[in-house]
Protein backbone atom coordinates (compact mmCIF):
# COMPACT_ATOMS: atom_id res chain seq x y z
CA UNK A 1 0.00 0.00 0.00
CA UNK A 2 1.11 3.58 -0.58
CA UNK A 3 1.94 5.92 2.30
CA UNK A 4 -1.12 8.10 3.01
CA UNK A 5 -1.12 11.90 3.14
CA UNK A 6 -1.70 14.04 6.23
CA UNK A 7 -5.15 15.60 6.53
CA UNK A 8 -5.97 19.21 7.39
CA UNK A 9 -5.49 18.80 11.16
CA UNK A 10 -2.38 17.51 12.95
CA UNK A 11 -1.87 13.77 13.06
CA UNK A 12 0.47 11.53 15.02
CA UNK A 13 1.35 8.50 12.93
CA UNK A 14 2.61 5.25 14.40
CA UNK A 15 4.06 2.20 12.64
CA UNK A 16 5.77 -0.92 13.92
CA UNK A 17 9.55 -0.97 14.19
CA UNK A 18 12.13 -3.57 15.23
CA UNK A 19 11.85 -2.26 18.81
CA UNK A 20 8.04 -1.87 18.87
CA UNK A 21 5.92 -4.54 17.11
CA UNK A 22 2.40 -3.82 15.86
CA UNK A 23 0.78 -5.90 18.62
CA UNK A 24 2.44 -3.77 21.33
CA UNK A 25 1.52 -0.49 19.63
CA UNK A 26 -2.06 -1.65 19.16
CA UNK A 27 -2.34 -2.61 22.83
CA UNK A 28 -0.81 0.67 24.07
CA UNK A 29 -3.09 2.83 21.94
CA UNK A 30 -6.28 0.78 22.47
CA UNK A 31 -5.76 0.86 26.25
CA UNK A 32 -4.80 4.57 26.06
CA UNK A 33 -1.56 3.92 27.97
CA UNK A 34 0.59 5.66 25.35
CA UNK A 35 0.52 9.38 26.18
CA UNK A 36 3.76 10.75 24.72
CA UNK A 37 5.69 10.30 21.49
CA UNK A 38 9.04 11.60 20.23
CA UNK A 39 9.04 13.63 17.00
CA UNK A 40 11.89 15.37 15.18
CA UNK A 41 11.91 19.13 14.93
CA UNK A 42 10.70 22.20 16.77
CA UNK A 43 9.73 25.74 15.92
CA UNK A 44 9.30 28.17 18.84
CA UNK A 45 6.58 26.88 21.22
CA UNK A 46 5.03 24.77 18.48
CA UNK A 47 6.15 22.00 16.16
CA UNK A 48 6.50 22.30 12.36
CA UNK A 49 3.64 19.82 11.82
CA UNK A 50 1.21 21.88 13.88
CA UNK A 51 1.51 20.15 17.23
CA UNK A 52 0.88 22.64 20.02
CA UNK A 53 -0.79 22.44 23.43
CA UNK A 54 -4.59 22.51 23.19
CA UNK A 55 -4.68 21.27 19.60
CA UNK A 56 -6.93 18.31 18.80
CA UNK A 57 -5.08 15.73 16.71
CA UNK A 58 -5.67 12.22 15.39
CA UNK A 59 -3.50 9.24 16.25
CA UNK A 60 -3.28 6.88 13.28
CA UNK A 61 -1.73 3.43 13.65
CA UNK A 62 -0.56 1.77 10.43
CA UNK A 63 0.82 -1.69 9.81
CA UNK A 64 3.99 -2.40 7.81
CA UNK A 65 2.06 -2.02 4.52
CA UNK A 66 0.54 1.37 5.42
CA UNK A 67 -2.89 -0.12 6.10
CA UNK A 68 -4.60 1.86 8.87
CA UNK A 69 -5.35 -0.35 11.86
CA UNK A 70 -6.65 2.16 14.42
CA UNK A 71 -7.34 5.86 14.88
CA UNK A 72 -8.19 7.90 17.97
CA UNK A 73 -8.65 11.59 18.71
CA UNK A 74 -6.35 13.21 21.26
CA UNK A 75 -5.63 16.66 22.66
CA UNK A 76 -2.00 17.80 22.70
CA UNK A 77 -1.20 18.70 26.32
CA UNK A 78 2.47 19.64 26.12
CA UNK A 79 5.66 19.69 24.09
CA UNK A 80 9.20 19.39 25.43
CA UNK A 81 12.03 19.95 22.96
CA UNK A 82 15.74 19.30 23.46
CA UNK A 83 18.72 18.17 21.44
CA UNK A 84 18.75 14.37 21.17
CA UNK A 85 22.00 14.19 23.17
CA UNK A 86 20.18 15.59 26.25
CA UNK A 87 18.08 12.43 26.69
CA UNK A 88 19.30 9.58 28.90
CA UNK A 89 18.21 6.91 26.42
CA UNK A 90 19.84 8.70 23.47
CA UNK A 91 21.18 5.58 21.65
CA UNK A 92 17.85 3.71 21.57
CA UNK A 93 15.89 6.88 20.75
CA UNK A 94 18.39 7.74 18.00
CA UNK A 95 18.04 4.24 16.52
CA UNK A 96 14.22 4.39 16.56
CA UNK A 97 14.06 7.88 15.00
CA UNK A 98 16.61 6.90 12.34
CA UNK A 99 14.47 3.88 11.43
CA UNK A 100 11.40 6.05 10.79
CA UNK A 101 13.24 8.91 9.09
CA UNK A 102 15.16 6.54 6.84
CA UNK A 103 18.40 8.39 7.55
CA UNK A 104 20.94 8.78 10.35
CA UNK A 105 19.84 11.13 13.13
CA UNK A 106 22.62 13.15 14.77
CA UNK A 107 22.83 13.86 18.53
CA UNK A 108 22.48 17.60 17.81
CA UNK A 109 19.07 17.30 16.13
CA UNK A 110 16.11 18.59 18.12
CA UNK A 111 13.62 16.05 19.41
CA UNK A 112 10.17 17.13 20.58
CA UNK A 113 8.26 14.94 23.00
CA UNK A 114 4.59 15.49 22.20
CA UNK A 115 2.35 14.72 25.20
CA UNK A 116 -1.36 14.03 24.69
CA UNK A 117 -4.56 12.84 26.35
CA UNK A 118 -7.31 10.81 24.72
CA UNK A 119 -10.68 12.37 23.96
CA UNK A 120 -14.05 10.72 24.50
CA UNK A 121 -16.46 10.76 21.57
CA UNK A 122 -18.44 13.57 23.22
CA UNK A 123 -15.25 15.68 23.54
CA UNK A 124 -14.57 15.64 19.80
Amino acid sequence: MEKPNHHEHPELWFRPSPAMPLSVLLSLIESEHMTVTPRLGKRDATHPKGYQPGTVATIRLFDEDWKERLSKRVRITGITSKPLRAFADEPSLQEELSFFEGRPITPDETVSFVEFSYLNREDV
